[in-house]
């Protein structure tokens, strides 16, 4: 049997008391309901909003402020250059009056139709044509990956309308 002295039973409830007084003292029912510290809010937004805010200013001022600059610069060369297309188009007419101003106008159009889908009208263009294997490929690869992703979307869409109208699918599934 192990008889310890005084000493060493003092020295023993003396380190076990300093553990006690060391751990973080329970909250009282008060403390535990009482409001967060001011110091993360400012007129009642927490801080993490208020830099959303702020960021979203920023970044809405800084799209405007690009949208003025490259509309003052580029407004000023549209307006020169459709001045210069209706100069051509008058001076065309005037010395061709045979050709109604209609039809002209209809060939335009067509002309910048055929532009806009990547058709080039005029007679000494020699290129590429627009839908070669690789750039068909990429277009097919495109194509696939958005009707993937949204038929797997209506088909889940499929499946929430069926089941909340109660109506089994259990038939339908392939067993095994």
């Amino acid at each position: 049997m192990v008889v310890l002295q005084s000493t060493e039973i003092n020295m023993a409830h003396t380190v076990a008391q300093r553990r006690c007084d060391d751990r973080v003292p329970l909250l009282s029912h008060d403390d535990r309901f009482r409001e967060p510290p001011l110091r993360h809010l400012w007129l009642g937004i927490q801080r993490s909003s208020w830099f959303l805010i702020v960021f979203l200013a920023f970044f809405i001022t800084y799209l405007s402020l690009g949208a003025l600059v490259f509309g003052s610069m580029e407004q000023p060369i549209e307006r020169q250059y459709r001045l210069e297309i209706r100069n051509r188009i008058e001076k065309f007419l005037f010395q061709y009056p045979f050709i109604p101003e209609q039809e002209l106008d209809a060939l335009l159009m067509d002309v910048v139709q055929a532009t806009n889908r990547g058709v080039a009208v005029t007679r000494n263009v020699s290129s590429e044509p627009n839908w070669s294997f690789g750039q068909s490929f990429f277009f097919a690869g495109t194509v696939v990956t958005t009707i993937v992703d949204r038929s797997r979307t209506l088909s889940l869409m499929r499946k929430n309308i069926l089941a909340s109208c109660s109506i089994d699918l259990s038939p339908m599934r392939l067993r095994p």
